[in-house]
């Protein structure tokens, strides 16, 4: 095993470390709170889509990036645990519709405890192949809240 070179190895991570609203980062002691939320909130997004698909194993990198979100990632006042604590148990149930549905919505309240948005959330099994039919209605049928 090859020894760890800061100054070498930072430049093969910085790369980890870029998003499209920072400036490239070359040095991992820039890296700032938001940028280490954003990568924690990614592995649970990850994390969430890929346990759709079956039970998955719980790594000690997603149990960091679940504990550094309870513990840092909102300091002014932190969040429930019962989020972290669903959604770490979620990920190996094995009934694929029991985890689904609590994945998905641990997941949506750990991003509201953030109080960031989740990017486009993964359809439901059960909402995909009602999407075309919503489509060809009118505004009021795909959405109900606009139903006089």
């Amino acid at each position: 095993m090859s020894a760890f070179h800061p100054n070498e190895d930072i430049r093969h991570l910085s790369g980890l470390f870029q998003s499209s609203r920072s400036v490239p980062c070359t040095d991992l002691r820039r890296v700032g709170t938001e940028r280490i939320k954003e990568l924690a909130l990614e592995a649970v997004d990850e994390a969430a889509a890929e346990a759709l698909r079956g039970p998955i194993r719980r790594s000690k990198a997603l149990a960091v990036a679940l504990a550094w979100l309870l513990h840092f990632g909102r300091p002014s006042s932190p969040p429930e645990r019962w989020p972290f604590t669903n959604f770490w148990d979620a990920l190996i149930i094995e009934r694929d519709h029991d985890r689904q549905a609590a994945v998905t919505a641990a997941a949506n309240a750990i991003f509201l405890a953030m109080s960031v948005p989740r990017a486009e959330p993964n359809p439901s099994l059960f909402e995909q192949p009602a999407r075309p039919r919503w489509s060809k209605g009118s505004s009021a049928e795909r959405n109900p809240a606009e139903r006089p």
